[in-house]
């Protein structure tokens, strides 16, 4: 038996790999080895097999290609490359063309062919191209594989019109109370521009038989114009593996089958694969007469050959006007495939051609093929020297960092130098015997000032009001307070802070919302900011970052003194702090000493995993959970974290105010300029938001427009610069969210997987699927327990499969459940939670 080692840079079940490699050596009884996964590439695998198969782009991994063909030329085993697309002459507008993704492989691709001991090319077209570059050229042309393919019985699918004469132009067919007949164009979005070229046909045969046809697009969403059309629809392809989409597309119930290729070198050396994929549902199509299809299809007779719009239209027409042609010829389509291009019929061809190859000596090539090698060779150094000059000057760039760095170093290392100095002449001031005299008259001046304010009383502050405050207090029946020491002002973005705080106004408790800044008059003011909530500014003397820095005495004494005064002139009797960073850990603890007010902390975030945080609220925080009476988690990282610390730890997860989301706003979407589909995200986009993951998201699918909405400070932007197809909103408020989240198609998380992120439990979760919309997400711990509801995903291909699948979730079913389940996270729930316990507190 021979065994073949083969090198791709396909996936082992993408379609290339299946119908080239893995479908003809199985069926061959040929034994396949993979001499590579993906970029892991082991070139000591030649040792085990007979043949070496080299597969279209793989060339372009040129110290790997070299090592395998070193290999088998020691070894004296024949080298075999394949190709079954010429992609030397890729479309303007193809994509691949577009984002240079052959840029780097077509030279190298040039030089494997023309050493080859052989070359094997999917169609004549091919063959002939190939062979200006290696004369032992062979063909061995895409077969139906029929271990993946079922040849389906062919009957007959939709109502007959109830008359087979022609309809004159413009005439509409007379509507039956029967499904409509299906038109299935299926690609990926290469082909595009190839159905762009009959639009104008399919836009008449959909205008002219409205009811009575529906034209579907399985892979790329079809032209805007055809789009509009209430009888076009789209679905996206379910799978990238191949023998999945053979056994989902023969599921697939449609009528009559289209393939258009404009007329060009790459499409006319196509294969005719789909023609053997439709009529193995037996469906009657209509081609593009090109080489591609004119050696298969006998037109009239198994299909029908189109060349003009006039002609898709034409013939299109002809189909569904007659039920007896659709079956008549679908059947013989069938039967063309059966009688001649089934793989277990021609397996066997493979097995000949790799039997015929042997090691040959070196040949020297026609002078035209050295001239275009070294044209290519020349474009490519020409090609590569420009990204090296982008890469010096980008080096350049980091030069001049460095040297600035360098000059910082300098800076700090003088000023380190300096303070050495200084410190050395506070050291002989402080061991002085005049410093010693002058600390006996400070403390001297201290006890003096102690014993004197013993007689004097402190001056009085009062809570000064900016505007109407309403002074009555909780109307609850439980009858206390909550005062909220947050992480964000309330008017920052909405998030779990102002949602406790109005689910807590909303039930009749009074809210005592402070601010995250400090005012600078001695008096702490107040003001209303919502029903049943008002904002505090406490003072202090001068500005604290509650981020970075701790609260020492002078400001604790200060914020106690302040709160004293707010619960005298507002009447506070119970209350419950509601603590949200550790900053306010010591004013808390001497609010709970002072008047008995329980504590909660309010854990919604991983603290040591912000860049910007530092050891000392780390510290604070441990002592935050330990003394807390309540200690809320908002994840499952985070109760395994905070519950050895302190028994009394509930996990509440975050929740959604689902009247805000769920309904679709009236009016024009803010996204209808854009083209679909539309991937969206709002929320932080900070430096744990994977900005290289939606670069490469990007790349690979052009016609998909990312949406991303959210403050980008500390988001390290620069992966996004220049592409089209992203697109920045900045800050949007609250309010404004449910027009753009409704515009999505698919709603993302893209997080970067860390310590802060696994601990994270996103809003916005819930918020998605409130609207109904289908999630895709990182794979984290956390969102695991969220997994029937959202799709995870680690790698870029995992991610774009979870998309597509996205992209497919069109059911209103679906939607419903996602709804569903968001109606059961509510923060009206979660407070019921948190309530609960707080009441069970002894």
């Amino acid at each position: 038996m021979t065994t073949l080692v083969a090198y791709t840079t396909n996936t082992w079940v993408s379609p290339l790999a299946m119908l080239r490699l893995v479908g003809p050596a199985r069926q061959a009884g040929l034994t396949l080895i993979h001499g590579n996964e993906g970029e892991t590439i082991d070139p000591g695998r030649v040792s085990q097999a007979d043949r070496i198969i080299i597969q279209r782009d793989f060339p372009r991994h040129q110290s790997a290609y070299r090592q395998t063909i070193g290999r088998a030329r020691a070894e004296g085993k024949p080298v075999i490359f394949d190709l079954d697309d010429w992609l030397f002459d890729l479309p303007d507008d193809h994509p691949d063309r577009l984002n240079h993704y052959y840029a780097a492989a077509l030279f190298p691709m040039l030089e494997a062919i023309a050493e080859a001991d052989a070359v094997t090319a999917s169609t004549p077209q091919l063959c002939d191209l190939l062979r200006l570059f290696n004369p032992s050229v062979f063909l061995l042309p895409n077969c139906l594989d029929d271990q993946l393919w079922t040849l389906r019985d062919v009957t007959l699918r939709g109502a007959p019109f109830a008359t087979k004469q022609s309809l004159a132009p413009g005439e509409i067919a007379s509507q039956e109370d029967d499904a409509p007949l299906t038109i299935c164009c299926m690609g990926g979005e290469s082909h595009l521009p190839d159905v762009a070229s009959v639009a104008p046909a399919l836009f008449s045969v959909a205008r002219r038989y409205a009811g009575r046809v529906q034209i579907h697009f399985l892979g790329a969403r079809p032209p805007a114009a055809l789009g509009d059309l209430p009888n076009v629809s789209w679905s996206p392809s379910k799978t990238f593996v191949y023998a999945d989409f053979a056994a989902e597309f023969g599921k697939q119930p449609f009528d009559i089958a289209i393939a258009p290729l404009r007329d060009n070198r790459f499409n006319r050396c196509k294969s005719a694969i789909k023609f053997l994929e439709y009529s193995a549902l037996g469906a009657p199509g209509v081609y593009s007469r090109l080489d591609t299809y004119s050696g298969i299809v006998i037109h009239g007779e198994n299909g029908f050959l189109a060349g003009t719009p006039e002609e898709w239209e034409e013939y299109l027409s002809r189909l569904v006007e007659s039920a007896d042609l659709r079956v008549e010829m679908g059947q013989r389509a069938q039967e063309t495939v059966r009688q001649g291009w089934l793989l277990s019929v021609n397996a066997h061809q493979w097995a000949d051609v790799y039997d015929r190859v042997t090691p040959c000596r070196e040949r020297s090539l026609a002078p035209e093929v050295d001239t275009l090698l070294r044209a290519a060779r020349q474009a490519q150094e020409s090609w590569m020297a420009e990204k090296d000059a982008a890469t010096q000057s980008y080096s350049l760039a980091l030069a001049v960092q460095k040297l600035e760095a360098q000059s910082l170093a300098a800076k700090v290392t003088q000023t380190e130098a300096e303070r050495d100095s200084f410190s050395s002449r506070l050291w002989q001031i402080e061991h002085s015997r005049a410093w010693r005299l002058l600390q006996r008259y400070r403390n001297f001046k201290a006890r003096l000032q102690k014993l004197v304010l013993r007689f004097v009383p402190p001056r009085k502050i009062a809570v000064e009001f900016d505007g109407e405050v309403n002074l009555a207090g909780p109307t609850n029946p439980l009858g206390y307070d909550v005062i909220v020491l947050p992480v964000m002002d309330w008017e920052s973005r909405k998030q779990r802070p102002q949602h406790i705080a109005c689910q807590f106004a909303q039930a009749g408790h009074r809210v005592f919302y402070a601010r995250t800044d400090f005012c600078q008059t001695p008096n702490p003011r107040a003001r209303s900011v919502a029903p049943g909530i008002i904002e505090i500014h406490l003072p202090a003397g001068q500005p604290v970052n509650l981020y970075q820095e701790a609260m020492d005495g002078s400001l604790e004494t200060n914020l106690v003194r302040a709160c004293a005064a707010l619960r005298k002139t507002f009447h506070i009797g119970r209350a419950v702090c509601l603590v949200d960073l550790p900053f306010w850990t010591p004013l808390a603890l001497q609010l709970r000493r002072k008047y008995g007010w329980k504590l909660v902390y309010d854990c919604m975030d991983y603290h040591q995993g912000f860049s910007t945080n530092t050891e000392q609220m780390w510290r604070m925080e441990e002592r935050l959970a330990r003394e807390s009476d309540l200690a809320l988690v908002t994840s499952h990282f985070l109760e395994s974290e905070l519950l050895p610390l302190n028994p009394h730890t509930l996990r509440v997860p975050n929740g959604v105010e689902f009247e805000h989301f769920h309904s679709e706003p009236a009016g024009s979407s803010p996204l209808s300029g854009l083209p679909r589909p539309i991937i969206g995200y709002y929320g932080a986009i900070a430096d744990w938001f994977d900005t290289g993951l939606i670069r490469s998201l990007a790349l690979a699918r052009p016609l998909w427009q990312f949406v991303l909405i959210g403050s980008t400070l500390y988001a390290d932007l620069e992966p996004l610069k220049g592409l089209e197809n992203v697109h920045l909103l900045g800050e949007k408020p609250y309010g404004e969210l449910p027009p753009y989240l409704h515009a999505f198609d698919v709603a993302i998380i893209p997080f970067k997987k860390t310590p802060l992120t696994e601990a994270t439990n996103p809003v916005k979760l819930y918020e998605y699927l409130s609207a109904g919309k289908p999630v895709v997400a990182t794979d984290l711990d956390e969102l695991r327990h969220y997994a029937d509801q959202v799709r995870l995903a680690s790698t870029e291909a995992e991610w774009l499969a979870a998309v597509e699948a996205g992209l497919e979730d069109t059911s209103p079913e679906i939607a419903d459940a996602r709804r569903a389940f968001a109606r059961q996270n509510t923060w009206a729930q979660r407070f019921e939670l948190i309530e609960k316990a707080i009441l069970e507190l002894s």
